[in-house]
């Protein structure tokens, strides 16, 4: 580890709006940015001179809306854009939040609880975004007395009229939300001088410099988009090179073959999108890629396996690509972003340990039993001034090495607290153990154990769902459950994640009503469940049980027992009525057409409908063309799916909205079909 005093690294430039002045006045022709399209090609760059002129020029505007200290909601898509916005947020001194553009024809119970606990004075967004909230009734009532500022194509030069803030490390920079809808938010106060902390941390783990070129498709939304591929180039004076997530989606490739074209340095991902682009890169396309510029590939935010290192590695090592890559690292948004993490220099580590062992007692005993192990990666160590220990969740002891714990950590980057909410910030932000009193730590709800100085993550002990890099909290997806079919018990209802072939899948454990027993019609009840899900929460659901009245685990008080009733579904202890289980290992159906022959109204319906028959493991049957679409289960990776596919079959392009916008599977059809005497 290389010795650093943090305090020193940024006495000259003290806060992010310090440190971007001095850059465009002493390297304003360097590219900072470029922004790629769905093709890969170049659509707009900009270079450091012009980023500070046009956050300037927003912030220009924003302070004549509002004052220093006031919050701005950010309601922006991912580009050029969104980074302008933010970045004139903090050089107007008010507190941005990050949040994702709320979509038309859904509820966004997550929006409005985040804009209720924040209570932006402010709004940033664009033309096109402001035109969808004015034509949603709920949206422009609620939203019609705040001021609004629309970032235009060509903004307006009114950077010579931008007063300085004169903004101060502790000052708040952001509020990141790490949850919604039916719990209380939670906006976790992100202050400049954390910022600049974890960009150090950053910077020392990954060995960053001036000469730093990040490619990334990760939402701007989160910490791991924002602070860890937009804001860190900023800071070592290096440039990023942007994807969309939905154009990763579409074709992953367009990430390694950008990070060919550019010579990329970093880049990083959740472990999903690694799987991702082993599954959809060709070996034909894998002809074209070159990693060897690639130095590290940073992954986090989610539980990393080995296994899926294992399957990337090799298939592309003919690309240029070595294990020793692989940067595993911990991180949490309460922490900023990166808490532990590995030297660039090193190679992952990893452990067997005897999985059946570790999770009857919590201890760890290494195993080369590959029938009974678990090959566990190690997310490295704490960085700068930070502290990892673990500890008893029961006592606030710490525990003996090589036994499982909650994480604590101790580091400037850790944030303030939580926004509007004191009693939970005292709580997770101010712990101390109840042997040493020491503290204060930051209890993360995180459960792992240190080997080697490595910190190991083994899960969770607050009821986080992480599918596919992002975080769901059960409750919220219970809340949907339970309302969704009259014969559905409330406050019954049970959602936790489970590892199915190497992948977290979501389970759904569901009482029934006494009185619906009788005329019980359980598929229409678990297709009810699926679509609601879907259309609520945006992801695949693995199996749904309905049980007995009565027969939902709980406490004394009522509380819903997640983790017990885990363990009796997995025992097949539950006291069943009918169950559902997506068929994750059937046979690939034989589409119906093919995009040359025929093409109509009627073929492409038919096509959607064999398509999400064969997608979603369900009956074509059971498929009414004149649902909607998201009805039937469909997440938003899938629609993303199926726009591609639509376009490879027939060679006309439906845009991702018209499937998620819920539109009904024939109004899609007759889409599709005028969309080829259009361009005729």
């Amino acid at each position: 580890m290389i010795p650093y005093k943090h305090k020193q690294a940024i006495k000259e430039s003290k806060t992010l709006v310090h440190l971007l002045n001095h850059r465009a006045a002493c390297q304003g022709d360097k590219t900072a940015y470029i922004l790629l399209d769905e093709k890969g090609n170049e659509s707009d760059r900009i270079c450091y001179a012009e980023l500070v002129k046009s956050a300037r020029n927003i912030a220009s505007t924003i302070q004549r809306k509002v004052s220093k200290g006031d919050r701005c909601l950010i309601l922006l898509p991912p580009g050029l854009q969104f980074i302008t916005g933010f970045l004139g947020c903090l050089f107007a001194g008010v507190i941005a939040i990050p949040s994702y553009p709320p979509r038309r024809k859904k509820t966004n119970e997550r929006f409005w609880s985040v804009f209720h606990n924040a209570e932006p004075l402010c709004i940033l967004t664009s033309p096109e975004i402001k035109e969808s909230l004015n034509g949603h009734f709920d949206f422009s009532e609620r939203l019609q007395d705040i001021p609004h500022v629309v970032i235009e194509g060509e903004y307006a030069d009114d950077s010579t009229y931008w007063e300085n803030p004169d903004v101060e490390p502790d000052d708040i920079a952001m509020l990141q939300y790490t949850s919604g809808s039916t719990g209380q938010p939670m906006g976790v106060m992100v202050s400049h001088d954390n910022l600049m902390h974890n960009f150090e941390v950053v910077k020392q783990s990954f060995h960053h410099d001036e000469n730093l070129i990040g490619v990334s498709w990760l939402p701007p939304y989160h910490d791991m988009g924002l602070m860890g591929t937009l804001l860190q180039p900023l800071y070592v004076g290096g440039m990023s090179v942007i994807i969309t997530p939905n154009d990763f989606l579409r074709s992953p490739v367009i990430w390694l073959n950008s990070i060919t074209k550019y010579r990329g340095i970093t880049a990083g991902c959740p472990n999903f999108a690694l799987d991702f682009c082993v599954e959809r890169i060709s070996e034909e396309q894998k002809m074209d890629i070159d990693l060897t510029s690639l130095k590290v590939l940073f992954c986090g935010s989610e539980p990393i396996r080995k296994k899926t290192l294992d399957n990337f590695s090799n298939a592309f090592k003919n690309c240029g690509f070595t294990t020793n890559k692989f940067l595993p690292c911990y991180g949490l948004a309460e922490s900023t972003l990166l808490v532990t993490g590995i030297h660039c220099s090193e190679p992952p580590e990893y452990l067997k340990v005897d999985r059946q062992n570790l999770e009857r007692t919590g201890k760890i005993i290494l195993s080369q039993d590959n029938t009974r192990s678990s090959e566990l990666v190690g997310c490295g160590y704490p960085w700068l001034d930070g502290k990892v220990i673990i500890v008893d969740p029961e006592t606030g002891c710490k525990v003996q090495e090589h036994e499982t714990g909650e994480i604590w950590i101790i580091s400037s980057s850790v944030c303030r607290g939580y926004w509007n909410n004191p009693e939970k910030t005292r709580q997770i932000f101010k712990a101390y153990t109840s042997d040493t009193k020491e503290g204060p730590f930051l209890k993360t709800g995180d459960l792992g154990f240190i080997n080697n100085g490595h910190l190991y993550i083994t899960g969770r002990i607050k009821d986080l769902i992480i599918i596919c890099g992002i975080n769901y909290y059960p409750q919220d997806i219970e809340n949907t459950v339970e309302n969704c079919h009259p014969a559905l018990q409330k406050n019954a209802c049970t959602a936790f994640s489970v590892d199915m072939n190497d992948q977290e899948q979501l389970v759904v454990v569901q009482e029934v009503k006494r009185t619906a027993i009788r005329e019980l019609n359980e598929n229409k009840i678990f297709e009810a469940i699926r679509s609601a899900i879907a259309y609520e929460h945006e992801i695949p659901i693995y199996a749904v049980a309905l049980i007995s009245p009565g027969s939902s685990i709980k406490t004394s008080s009522g509380k819903i027992q997640r983790r017990a009733c885990k363990s009796a579904f997995l025992q097949n202890d539950l006291k069943l009525i009918a169950y559902w289980e997506l068929d994750i290992n059937s046979q690939t159906n034989v589409f119906l057409f093919e995009g040359n022959k025929n093409i109509s109204v009627e073929n492409i319906q038919a096509w959607l409908i064999s398509w999400l028959s064969n997608k979603l493991k369900i009956s074509p049957k059971s498929i009414n063309p004149d649902n909607p679409i998201l009805s039937y289960g469909l997440d938003s990776l899938g629609a993303v799916e199926l726009e591609r596919e639509v376009n490879e079959q027939f060679g006309i392009a439906i845009h991702i909205a018209d499937f998620l916008e819920n539109n009904i599977i024939s109004e899609i059809a007759r889409i599709g079909f005028e969309s080829i005497y259009a361009e005729t």
